[in-house]
């Protein structure tokens, strides 16, 4: 492969920096073997689901990954008998319910900003969101007991900043809803974080799509019945962040023919070395295979690569009055400005009120600092050469 010749060590110490084939990292988190394992970002498995993932990938996991596997499988004995009682309880309600309006995807790879405009949005008090805590429980997390939980750890998790990116953390905050998707139903580009080796080098990185429709019609089942969920807990419009959603437009557009669309774009050479802090510092501790570094440089090379393929091919299919484009150096320099944008193409309400709650918002980030990182010219070329697209596209300095 073309980047053999970069691949080194995966974490080398240097000078409080880690260098992860060319890419200089700020400095690693380490964390301890009991921790680690609950600290799983891809979790909140039923048992029948946990059973049919393993199915489906011949139960390829490494020895050295069955402490992870261990912890999967007791806490998917828990889901399954909360999930059966919330379900139980709220079945019916959930059939019956319908969306309070179509939902708002905001969609971009990962480390694109999506995060950051997923938070500046879900403070409009006309928008509903997935917290954390109910993309850790999908299924069950209307179930009060589920609740009552989550206030009681919400103060004491030891996890305060998200690893990847220092973003603040905590139970109440807005979460990806691809994490309850891939918990719910094993379907999503999740199960390569899992399998990095049968989804990556084994399948030719190819991107780990819909295998059939009869896939994407219990995918499209499931997710209209965790967003019908989401009303019952909460009766607003839902703001909904998944870099997947990014290769599914015409999925979605099926589902919600009115929905809206913000897609943010960032600066290649930026999204490279903060996916690979992504993958070591977060993604890593959901792996039940052994992933050399190598393969994932070519994970994320070649997911970025196909799924913008894909973007481009269907994001002509979304009504113009729907959709809308940011940069995410313009939403950070003007956040409020981009807001406003984002509110007129849309035709959103209210967006005096919505300012001085993103107003707060961003006051309190107080002296939140990036991540730093730098690029070697070969790891640069690199980039240039998989992603020139975006480059082209949207006129990223070469």
């Amino acid at each position: 492969m073309k980047n053999s010749k970069l691949v080194k060590d995966l974490f080398l110490a240097h000078k409080n920096e880690d260098i992860f084939n060319g890419v200089i990292l700020p400095e690693k988190i380490h964390v301890t073997w009991g921790k680690q394992v609950r600290r799983q970002p891809v979790q909140g498995f039923s048992l029948s689901t946990l059973f049919n993932i393993l199915r489906t990938n011949r139960f390829q996991v490494d020895w050295q990954c069955l402490d992870k596997l261990g912890y999967l499988f007791f806490t998917s004995i828990i889901h399954s008998v909360l999930s059966g009682c919330d379900s139980r309880r709220f079945s019916m309600e959930i059939d019956s319910t319908k969306l309070a309006d179509p939902p708002i995807f905001l969609i971009g790879h990962w480390r694109n900003g999506t995060t950051f405009l997923h938070n500046l949005m879900c403070r409009d008090p006309n928008h509903t969101f997935l917290r954390t805590y109910q993309a850790l429980a999908p299924g069950s997390f209307l179930f009060s007991d589920v609740q009552k939980f989550a206030g009681r750890m919400d103060p004491i998790i030891p996890i305060k900043k998200r690893p990847m990116d220092n973003v603040k953390f905590g139970v109440y905050e807005p979460a990806e809803d691809e994490f309850a998707m891939a918990a719910l139903t094993g379907i999503s580009p999740y199960m390569e974080v899992l399998f990095p080796v049968k989804y990556g080098k084994e399948s030719g990185y190819k991107y780990p799509d819909f295998r059939n429709e009869q896939e994407k019609e219990l995918w499209g089942k499931a997710f209209i019945y965790l967003l019908k969920k989401l009303t019952v807990f909460e009766n607003k419009r839902i703001v909904l962040k998944s870099p997947p959603h990014t290769a599914r437009i015409r999925t979605l557009l099926k589902l919600f023919p009115d929905a809206k669309f913000v897609h943010i774009i960032r600066n290649p050479y930026d999204v490279f070395p903060s996916n690979l802090k992504l993958w070591r510092d977060a993604f890593s501790l959901s792996f039940l295979q052994t992933v050399n570094n190598n393969e994932i440089i070519e994970i994320i090379l070649s997911n970025y690569d196909q799924m913008y393929k894909r973007f481009h091919e269907e994001k002509s299919l979304i009504p113009d009055s729907n959709f809308v484009e940011i940069r995410f150096e313009d939403l950070e320099k003007d956040p409020l400005g981009r807001m406003r944008f984002i509110y007129d193409r849309l035709g959103l309400p209210d967006f005096d009120i919505f300012s001085s709650y993103a107003s707060a918002h961003i006051k309190s980030l107080g002296n939140y600092k990036k991540n730093i990182f730098r690029l070697s010219p070969s790891i640069k070329k690199r980039i240039r050469e998989k992603w020139l697209q975006t480059f082209d596209i949207y006129g990223y300095d070469i």
